[in-house]
């Protein structure tokens, strides 16, 4: 018994030093200096990509918690990150609706992107196959379809106007086989449009029997 006693002492006199103490987890090497405001993990989950208002984007080590690259993304805060269905290419959208590509292997950015006008909460989506993006936002009168491969642009998707004037898009997504893109904003209808032609297929309207409309 008193050897019990003397072993539960002992375990107290070691354990106390460390009570109340908050856990000391290791941490990412190498933060962001500002805020961050988009993360993306790559399609196998093994890299984490953030993008920040230090305008920068880091890759991290999920398994390590390392800062394995910083690329020196824009000239203002980045605010959204995606990866490429493959995890090959990241993209990086910046305040000021300019996208930039990046090599993940090597770390080198391949094509910068520039969007017709800086708009509110721009948003990017890769097609399927990562060959095409789709970039918007609110406020912007049109969605613009780019080649990764080469930057160019190659298509645009009009919107319609409201009194206020143009809604822009808050969400975006393309169908698995990369033919049609849904969007979708304020107005609270969703479109369907033709990518290889730009036309609006079809439009989903809102119930106007919800409250508040």
């Amino acid at each position: 018994m008193k050897r019990l006693l003397w072993l539960a002492f002992g375990v107290f006199v070691v354990a106390a030093p460390l009570l109340g103490q908050e856990p000391q987890l290791p941490g990412p090497i190498g933060g962001h200096s500002n805020s961050v405001a988009c993360e993306a993990f790559s399609p196998d989950g093994k890299t984490l990509a953030s993008g920040s208002a230090d305008k920068t984007v880091k890759l991290w080590d999920v398994a390590t918690g390392k800062n394995t690259v910083t690329l020196e993304a824009h000239a203002h805060a980045v605010i959204s990150v995606v990866f490429s269905p493959d995890g090959k290419i990241l993209a990086s959208l910046s305040m000021l609706n300019e996208i930039k590509t990046w090599d993940v292997g090597t770390g080198k950015g391949t094509t910068l992107l520039i969007a017709n006008s800086p708009c509110a909460l721009p948003l990017i989506v890769f097609s399927p196959d990562g060959k095409r993006l789709a970039s918007g936002g609110r406020w912007l009168p049109m969605i613009t379809l780019w080649d990764v491969a080469t930057g160019r642009k190659t298509g645009t998707l009009k919107l319609k106007e409201n009194l206020l004037g143009d809604e822009g898009v808050l969400s975006m997504a393309f169908t698995p086989d990369g033919k049609t893109l849904v969007s979708s904003g304020d107005r609270g209808e969703i479109n369907l449009w033709d990518v290889a032609t730009g036309k609006n297929i079809a439009t989903i309207k809102r119930d106007t029997r919800a409250v508040g409309y």
